[in-house]
């Protein structure tokens, strides 16, 4: 900072010792004394002027050292002006060219100290100093203008790196061109103050990335194209490759194992596609063939549809080859069952002694399932057999009526539906099956049953009773429960039994069927109910029962062999027999939880019946034969069935329950079953009225 010297500012006039005045007259007094008040008087003078000096050096002095703080404000100002102008050059909201002008304005913004008092040295040198403090702010401005002007520079620089890095970055851009354009920016980047050396590093890292970029962008566009990915793979992978000379290795392989994954991937999901759609050929060969099976063609746009899906896969020739054998199976379809096995027969032994190609095996093999799959839609869902092979879908029942108790509006449908089935026994024979219920229909009794209380469950039997009104239906009906609420079907089919055709509507009667047992079926529903609380409204209570080993070991006991061969069954009635005991148990008052012979003997035969041993083979009755009605008919219906059948009584003949098909029963002997002398021969059967 600029000082203004003080010089001998600030210190008294020097002023040279008065001389005395030697006044003439010698030592004469007066002289004396004149002299004296003429050296008092000088003394005085002196001593005036020289305070006069010293007041003067003193406000000279204070002149001065305000001289000098007024140039340290103004050095201040001046440092306050000089900083707003670099901070609007960093900030870019002034240009580094009109620095040197901001900074004049904003220095003569700033009053010049002006400070009176001073000599005209002393002023000179306060002006000299404002000057030189002006100057070395101008200077700072000018520094910080120039660092400015320099990164601009090197921003311009650098935006043109960024401007060819987009340029590079577009689609077809010529990177070979760009690269050389680059190289000439070598002289702005020493302009612009950056380290010479550093350029060609920095060009070179450009270019590599630009080169990165327009494979990756390759890479990218050629995801889902298997040869450009393969194209691409070999301008980096061989030497004369379009990148064998862009990139290095590193990168080439990076981007190299990128493409391989991308290979894979489409690979993977190629063989996804064919495996989807192998497996949409397997469904439509499936469907096609459950089609012909029913010896009605497909329409022509399902036809059409399927032959698409087939079309360029393994399945495609398989597809054909059953379009060349429909016309066979549609003649062998309309057979008589008898007759379609016959033909069936015979050409696989026509094959095996003749030999048959693989596509001839497979027609057979087609054939035989399309014989079997119309056989079991025949047997087991006979109504949709006539829908799928007619074209006329049976109507389903109206179940709400059924639930509801008025199943008036239902039987002329069931009639209908008997029709139907008894018009497909006469032409299928026996294989045509007899259950009047469509499968949903079946479902939704089941579901209806097992959460009906026991007096709804009956009142339920009672109006399938009423609908089908043939017991044979009504039975088949309850079979097709069975699968999915067992015990409910099987009291359901005692209910029925118990209350033969012609017999009054109301209560169990000693007339009635094991009348002395009460109403069996109603009886094991309350059972169910206490062995399962909460079927009955939570009205239930329950029950102490015996230990279900001791109870199942005495059933098994009293019953024998008779369910030999038929598990299913025994594990029904073992659940009927424990619910009929269930609610005996309850009604006697009995909570001591053990086992009372007596009651389980008369539900087993209130339940099943009563095992008869014949031949020493154990066989149940017909629900509510007794035992000695059944010996009686058991011999007169044994010998009929024999000689309907040309063969004489070998002796030893024995009877057995056939599965799922109560009061019919297989003859045998030591275990072998008989058989009839037809072609094929059938195992002999007979037919027992279930009435006493």
């Amino acid at each position: 900072m600029a000082r203004i010297p003080t010089g001998n500012f600030g210190q008294g006039a020097t002023t040279a010792p008065l001389s005395r005045v030697r006044l003439p007259g010698g030592d004469d007094p007066v002289a004396r004394a004149v002299g004296d008040l003429a050296q008092t008087g000088m003394a005085v003078a002196d001593n005036i002027q020289r305070e006069q000096l010293r007041q003067q050096d003193e406000a000279e002095a204070l002149a001065r050292a305000r001289a000098q703080n007024a140039l340290l404000d103004y050095e201040i100002e001046l440092g306050a002006k000089v900083e707003d102008v670099r901070q609007r050059l960093n900030s870019g909201d002034l240009d580094f060219q009109n620095a040197d002008y901001a900074a004049q304005q904003a220095f003569g913004e700033i009053e010049r100290p002006s400070i009176p008092g001073l000599s005209d040295v002393d002023q000179e040198r306060l002006q000299g100093g404002t000057q030189t403090l002006q100057r070395r702010s101008q200077l700072q401005v000018a520094g910080t203008a120039k660092v400015a002007r320099r990164q601009a520079k090197k921003s311009e620089v650098l935006g043109i790196f960024d401007r060819f890095d987009k340029l590079a970055g577009m689609p077809d851009s010529d990177i070979d061109r760009l690269a050389g354009r680059l190289g000439d920016l070598a002289q702005g980047w020493q302009e612009a103050g950056l380290d010479p050396s550093e350029f060609e590093r920095t060009r070179q890292s450009h270019v590599d990335r630009w080169w990165v970029q327009h494979a990756s962008r390759r890479e990218m566009l050629a995801r889902e194209d298997a040869a450009a990915l393969s194209t691409l793979a070999d301008d980096l992978a061989t030497d004369d490759g379009f990148y064998a000379t862009r990139l290095d290795a590193a990168q080439r392989n990076t981007l190299l194992n990128r493409i391989i994954g991308d290979q894979q991937r489409l690979e993977a999901r190629a063989a996804v596609e064919s495996n989807k759609r192998e497996a949409v050929a397997s469904r439509i060969i499936e469907q096609y063939e459950k089609q012909v099976a029913t010896g009605v063609p497909a329409p022509a746009e399902v036809m059409l549809q399927w032959t698409r899906g087939v079309s360029g896969t393994p399945m495609e020739r398989e597809f054909q080859n059953i379009q060349q054998g429909e016309i066979e199976v549609q003649q062998v379809m309309g057979m008589q069952p008898v007759q379609q096995r016959t033909y069936l027969q015979t050409l696989k032994a026509k094959q095996q002694a003749e030999g048959a190609t693989v596509p001839d095996q497979l027609r057979a093999e087609r054939l035989e399932r399309a014989i079997e799959t119309r056989l079991k839609l025949l047997r087991d869902s006979p109504l949709e057999f006539f829908g799928t092979t007619t074209g006329k879908p049976v109507t389903p029942l109206d179940l709400g009526q059924l639930a509801g108790g008025d199943t008036s509006g239902l039987k002329a449908q069931v009639q209908e539906r008997l029709t139907i089935l008894g018009a497909q026994r006469l032409q299928f024979g026996s294989e045509a099956g007899l259950s009047p219920l469509l499968p949903q229909e079946a479902s939704a009794i089941a579901g209806l049953l097992s959460k009906a209380p026991p007096a709804v469950a009956a009142q339920v039997f009672g109006g399938m009773r009423a609908v089908f009104d043939d017991p044979m239906a009504y039975q088949q009906a309850m079979k097709q429960v069975s699968p999915e609420s067992p015990l409910r079907a099987e009291a359901g089919r005692i209910y029925a039994l118990q209350r033969p055709p012609g017999s009054p509507d109301g209560a169990i009667t000693v007339a009635s069927p094991n009348g002395r047992y009460g109403d069996v079926a109603l009886t094991i529903l309350r059972g169910e109910s206490l062995l399962n609380l909460g079927k009955d409204g939570g009205s239930a209570k329950p029950v102490n029962m015996p230990s279900p080993t001791d109870t199942q070991r005495e059933i098994a006991r009293q019953l024998g062999t008779s369910f030999a061969g038929r598990p299913d069954e025994f594990r029904i009635a073992v659940d009927a027999v424990n619910a009929y005991y269930a609610a005996k148990t309850s009604d006697s008052g009995d909570t001591k939880g053990l086992l009372n012979s007596e009651r389980l003997a008369d539900a087993i035969k209130a339940v099943v019946g009563e095992r008869v041993t014949i031949e020493g083979r154990d066989v149940i009755p017909p629900w509510g034969m007794s035992a000695a009605t059944f010996r009686d008919r058991a011999d007169f219906y044994i010998q009929a069935r024999l000689k309907a059948a040309g063969r004489p009584d070998p002796g030893g003949v024995s009877l057995i329950n056939v599965r799922g098909q109560p009061s019919v029963y297989a003859l045998v002997r030591d275990l072998e079953p008989l058989y009839d002398r037809n072609e094929p021969p059938r195992p002999l059967v007979i037919r027992i009225g279930s009435t006493p």
